[in-house]
């Protein structure tokens, strides 16, 4: 075998891997995974999730000598934290008593790979709230409270899924009650329309209100000469 069709395996399990990481990172960011794709640390949790599937794939292969092929791979890439966890029983053979080192091994790995993937996730969370805080802080700046409050309930009033126009108008109102000091309701609904809205969508509002204090400035000025 070539040493071109001997790493195919290993590429596999690899890009299982990042597909895995993938999932993940949309089932924890959901519509913020566009930016987390532009994010170093979230690159970074790809990369750790294909290297840890080839370490597991090799360990299978070489050290089980476990007859592990294309499809072996593909299932070893998209539940290799699952394989390290159970110390590798599935791949054992049949009757196969535990070895202590393949248990501090995987133990060993585990921790490993909890910690850095931990990392991973911090990060990415701190830069994502690092930037909505300072979109929040744009919106805040440019919209008051009430012109806050006309445009989510227009949003959600314009909302297909009927199931969405109730859960986020709990949420509206939950915001407005909840909140007394005005600073930080305002806070609350720039975060929550950055929630509910587009990027393209805020950004436009922005920059119209923007226009708009402009205009209103220079009119001021003029009339002021």
């Amino acid at each position: 075998m070539s040493l071109a069709l001997s790493l195919v395996p290993f590429f596999t399990a690899a890009l299982a891997g990042i597909v895995l990481a993938l999932l993940e990172l949309l089932k924890v960011f959901q519509r913020n995974i566009n930016c987390v794709l532009r994010n170093r640390w979230g690159w970074a949790l790809m990369g750790l999730n294909a290297l840890s599937a080839i370490v597991v794939y090799a360990i299978i292969r070489h050290g089980l000598n476990f007859n592990a092929g294309f499809w072996t791979a593909v299932v070893v890439g998209v539940t290799f934290p699952v394989i390290i966890r159970s110390r590798f029983t599935f791949y054992r053979q049949a009757g196969e008593k535990d070895s202590p080192g393949l248990t501090e091994l995987s133990l060993k790995l585990d921790e490993v790979y909890q910690a850095l993937q931990d990392w991973c996730y911090t990060e990415v969370n701190a830069a994502l709230a690092e930037q909505r805080q300072a979109l929040a802080e744009s919106i805040r700046n440019k919209l008051s409270a009430k012109e806050l409050e006309n445009q989510l309930y227009d949003l959600i009033a314009s909302e297909p899924m009927p199931s969405k126009q109730v859960e986020h108008g709990r949420k509206l109102e939950s915001i407005l009650g909840q909140y007394p000091d005005r600073v930080r309701r305002k806070h609350a609904l720039a975060l929550f329309l950055i929630e509910v809205s587009t990027p393209q969508k805020i950004r436009r509002l922005v920059r119209t209100r923007t226009r708009r204090q402009q205009k209103s400035k220079g009119g001021s000025a003029r009339s002021h000469h």
